[in-house]
């Protein structure tokens, strides 16, 4: 499906690494980021090529590496950033720059696996323990061998993707993924944002909260479990990326 469309000539590519409070592991918003990695690559149908490595940026200087990528403008590719790296991120830098941009493989991976079952009212069939990146590249990369296989921690995303792209296939949770349109196509290249702006992406995690996407789908989601206290500061931290409208609808009621 991506042999019609054309690959980016460069990517960047963020892990983000992050640390929680035990009792709040599920909340990304309540955590912290430690580091963020950020590597730009060259990218063919044939291999990828570290161009130049601008982070880690340390705790301290994150907002500094949202700055780079921001001023970059090319896709940003990651593993789990709509619903983890980019949420626990807010805590420390606008990141409504980096949401039309980014490509996120395991959102793509998770939604391809559940998307159909949530629909016919299932429940999902995946769980996101089930999608580790760990798991992923011992099941698709032959000589993988654990860390350090690579010696960049971008490294490992970024074989994933490419992977991902030029194969049109990969294997998550032992079973083949294939990219089902070009409109998928397109976004796992960066060539269609899956988001289109900040605000979209913020109103699906105050209201679908962890499981990220529904709305995109054309899927809702019967409830937010999250206790009142949990919902307001996540209402409140995305603030900024909702119109007022969108903002006091999120209110939690009295009843809750």
């Amino acid at each position: 499906m991506t042999d019609q469309l054309r690959l980016p000539e460069q990517v960047a590519v963020v892990r983000v690494n992050t640390s929680f409070d035990r009792t709040r592991r599920n909340v990304p918003e309540y955590g912290k980021v430690r580091a963020l990695q950020l590597d730009l690559y060259y990218v063919t149908p044939d291999e990828l090529e570290l161009s130049n490595s601008l982070g880690p940026y340390p705790a301290e200087e994150v907002a500094r590496g949202v700055d780079a990528l921001r001023s970059l403008q090319i896709p940003i590719v990651g593993y789990n950033l709509f619903n983890h790296g980019w949420r626990t991120l807010t805590r420390h830098a606008d990141v409504s720059a980096l949401i039309p941009h980014t490509i996120d493989v395991f959102h793509h991976l998770w939604w391809q696996l559940n998307g159909e079952a949530l629909a016919a009212g299932n429940g999902k069939t995946t769980k996101s323990g089930d999608l580790k990146l760990v798991e992923l590249l011992f099941q698709n990369i032959p000589d993988y061998r654990g860390e350090p296989t690579f010696p960049l921690p971008t490294q490992e995303i970024a074989v994933l993707w490419h992977r991902f792209v030029t194969l049109g296939t990969i294997t998550a949770a032992n079973q083949a993924v294939s990219i089902p349109s070009r409109s998928s196509a397109a976004q796992i290249i960066g060539a269609q944002p899956y988001y289109k702006d900040a605000r979209s992406w913020a109103l699906d995690v105050c209201t679908n909260f962890s499981t990220l996407g529904l709305k995109a789908t054309g899927l809702t989601h019967p409830t937010w479990k999250r206790p009142s206290a949990d919902r307001e500061a996540i209402r409140n931290r995305y603030k900024p990326y909702l119109s007022q409208e969108q903002y006091e609808a999120l209110a939690p009621h009295d009843s809750e």
